[in-house]
């Protein structure tokens, strides 16, 4: 009896496998015009779908080349000379110095004397405590002064008219023979 459901049970198995591969095949006969267009138009929007993605990929990087090209144009009419920056200082003027660098680094390598944290989480008194009017010099270490940059983008848009990124950044003070002071974190981030 076992002998004889073994060979039921393979013979409908062997059944139902052989009416799906029949019904695929049939399907096939029977849609094989239709398949083939199909496979021809999702071939030639392919290539159309590769020339969009190359499309929006180029407008992409030349929106992201022009942002750039302005930011470093804005970068050069802003920035600030040591030299401007002592004059102001002798003057009495008293521009307000804002450091971009990470707090490690400033205890590590000293600051500008009298400069203030312009890191984001210490930049909120400073908003809230000195004139949107007073001039302020934000400098950092990085090429380009790209942190003194951004620094000085945040605080125009939180009002201030009159910000300069320091041109060389604390590098340009060193090289230019000027003291650093060593204050301690705590009194940099206080205004």
């Amino acid at each position: 009896m076992d002998v004889a459901v073994g060979v039921f049970v393979g013979v409908e198995v062997g059944v139902l496998v052989g009416v799906f591969v029949g019904v695929a095949v049939v399907m096939g006969l029977i849609f094989q015009d239709a398949v083939t267009d199909l496979l021809r138009i999702l071939a030639n929007v392919g290539k159309f779908g590769v020339l969009l993605a190359l499309a929006v990929l180029g407008l992409y990087l030349l929106a992201r080349w022009w942002r750039r090209q302005a930011f470093i144009r804005r970068l050069g009419v802003d920035r600030i000379t040591v030299d401007e920056l002592c004059g102001l200082i002798n003057t009495g003027h008293k521009p307000l110095i804002l450091d971009a660098r990470p707090k490690e680094i400033r205890s590590r390598d000293g600051i500008i004397p009298g400069a203030l944290s312009a890191n984001p989480a210490d930049i909120d008194p400073v908003v809230m405590t000195y004139s949107h009017e007073r001039e302020i010099v934000v400098y950092c270490a990085c090429p380009h002064e790209v942190s003194a940059a951004i620094a000085a983008k945040h605080l125009r848009q939180a009002g201030f008219k009159n910000i300069h990124p320091l041109l060389g950044g604390i590098d340009a003070w060193v090289r230019a023979g000027q003291p650093l002071e060593r204050a301690s974190s705590a009194s940099a981030a206080k205004p």
